[in-house]
């Protein structure tokens, strides 16, 4: 989950709306019939996590874990749909209770329709029920305590080409993110975009962008956002890409700036590296409120093809909400080595370090550190090698 934080962070404002340069603004050509592809998938491994219940005085213990997947594509001429299920069987050796078959379940589903060459309408959904609600808390890097938290969404997007240079998108999003405990904070948003992209030259992408958001806090107040933007995408060179959006947000009945970048590079077909900064303000799991987000995300992977893959990413986070303070940190790595046809061997690690301090009359700091190890055998017989 964390190594997709730098790509999330670089485009909250936009609601991952950015376009990629190899993309420009023009109508697709219809896609041949294909048929479907089915991609199992099963990892099973130990992990050792030294924080079960993200808490100052930690817990600790190893867990055998089983995590199967499925995913399913299907494109014709004028309809494209994608889906993926998984979850996480674990079994605790001290810690029994925790045993479950069910300790993380993700689902999402992809249809796009081009009813003609100039325009494609998009509906997506996603669905997430976990055990630790960190794994949510990708945009703020907050650390929250162990407990069943569900979260869902669904939304459309349109897309109208009108020249072969410009493009329009507008599209709507709905989401529920729940708590199990009694008296945890449920949070309702309503987020509604557009954005106008003009290709200016064959290296640069220019964009003007609106997010409209409206959040329910529950128990709690709501609040709305007004945000809007204008940016570009510029392909420094051949590998090397710059994307930058920025403007005013007004929220709370205060206006704030917003900024969001990212420089992203390709080394030698072998190796990407992105680099990813963010003012903004955002929401997380089980907090009634928006938290003002400072952050800065660094990721690298390395591939040697059809051998290894070694994926890094880290950075930190500070987050300011009603006189509290919390400065996080996270860092991961991922070393996948191929043993044989459709068979890996995986080592994975990550640490999260959350700082609260509380600048109240009575100052007070609390500190949760977490580090989650392990290694698994992944069968994957779709996989090149």
């Amino acid at each position: 989950m964390r190594l997709r934080r730098a790509a999330v962070v670089a485009g909250l404002a936009l609601l991952g709306a950015t376009p990629a340069l190899a993309q420009p603004a023009q109508a697709p050509a219809p896609a041949p019939a294909r048929q479907p592809v089915f991609t199992p998938r099963v990892d099973v491994g130990v992990v050792y996590d030294d924080n079960l219940f993200s808490q100052p005085n930690a817990s600790f213990d190893t867990i055998l874990r089983i995590s199967p997947t499925l995913a399913i594509f299907r494109e014709t001429q004028v309809h494209t749909f994608s889906t993926q299920y998984s979850f996480d069987a674990e079994r605790y050796q001290d810690f029994k209770d925790l045993s479950s078959p069910f300790v993380r379940q993700n689902a999402s589903a992809n249809w796009t329709a081009r009813p003609n060459p100039r325009t494609t309408v998009g509906l997506l959904g996603d669905y997430w029920r976990t055990q630790t609600p960190t794994d949510l808390n990708l945009t703020t890097g907050l650390v929250a305590v162990r407990q069943l938290a569900t979260q869902w969404s669904a939304g459309t997007e349109i897309t109208r080409v009108f020249t072969p240079r410009t493009s329009f998108l507008v599209g709507y999003r709905f989401s529920q993110s729940d708590l199990a405990d009694v008296g945890a904070v449920d949070t309702a948003t309503q987020t509604g975009n557009a954005r106008l992209t003009r290709r200016v030259n064959p290296r640069t992408d220019l964009r003007l962008a609106y997010v409209g958001e409206h959040w329910s806090f529950t128990p709690g107040d709501t609040e709305f956002s007004h945000l809007g933007t204008i940016g570009f995408t510029r392909q420094l060179t051949d590998a090397t890409s710059l994307t930058m959006d920025g403007g005013p947000r007004f929220a709370a009945g205060l206006l704030r700036p917003e900024l969001t970048a990212t420089l992203a590079r390709r080394v030698a077909e072998r190796v990407d590296l992105s680099l990813a900064y963010a003012h903004s303000q955002s929401i997380a799991i089980g907090v009634a409120g928006l938290i003002e987000v400072d952050s800065v995300q660094a990721a690298a992977t390395w591939r040697h093809p059809q051998v290894w893959e070694v994926r890094l990413a880290g950075g930190g986070f500070r987050n300011v909400l009603s006189g509290t303070e919390v400065q996080a940190f996270d860092a991961e790595v991922e070393i996948s080595r191929a043993l044989g046809a459709g068979l890996w061997f995986v080592a994975h690690g990550s640490a999260t370090f959350n700082t609260r301090v509380a600048t109240g009359d009575v100052p007070d700091e609390q500190q949760i550190r977490r580090n989650v190890f392990g290694v698994s055998l992944r069968v994957d017989p779709w996989s090149p090698r």
